[in-house]
């Protein structure tokens, strides 16, 4: 997976939700879009979109004005996923949710898991930070050395 560039993204925090699929799974538009009516405000939304057409901070922003808590954005290719740059376009100052780019496989796989679940599957995130070793280096000159 990979995380955004841009939205807010919760370092050291867990978040649990239900995952929903818009029914425009590109989520480019969201006229007419209801999948979050009716929210039970004790429930994390999180909704899978499908890559494609518009722009990442387009997909994610539309998710933000739908009430959804993240947004996982899946390769609209099978296959290998190249390591993609969910990059800000200049408009990712007004997202502030989290989201993430997840491999085809994964996003259709939870998707079906989604259809045949009634009540959506429930998914657990961790935001975790890597912690990389510190080496310390100390280096000796002599005033003689130039």
């Amino acid at each position: 997976y990979t995380l955004s560039n841009f939205g807010y993204i919760p370092y050291g925090e867990i978040l649990i939700g239900q995952i929903k699929v818009p029914n425009k799974e590109l989520l480019c538009d969201i006229e007419g879009e209801s999948i979050i009516n009716n929210r039970d405000p004790n429930t994390r939304i999180i909704l899978l979109v499908k890559r494609g057409t518009c722009k990442f901070t387009e997909k994610v922003i539309n998710a933000q004005n739908l009430g959804a808590d993240l947004v996982i954005i899946y390769d609209d290719q099978a296959g290998n996923t190249p390591s993609v740059i969910m990059k800000n376009d200049g408009h990712g100052h007004l997202a502030e949710i989290p989201s993430l780019f997840i491999s085809n496989d994964d996003g259709v796989n939870l998707k079906s898991t989604n259809k045949t679940c009634p009540n959506y599957p429930v998914v657990k995130l961790k935001f975790d930070i890597d912690q990389a070793d510190v080496s310390n280096v100390i280096l000796w000159l002599d005033a003689n050395n130039r």
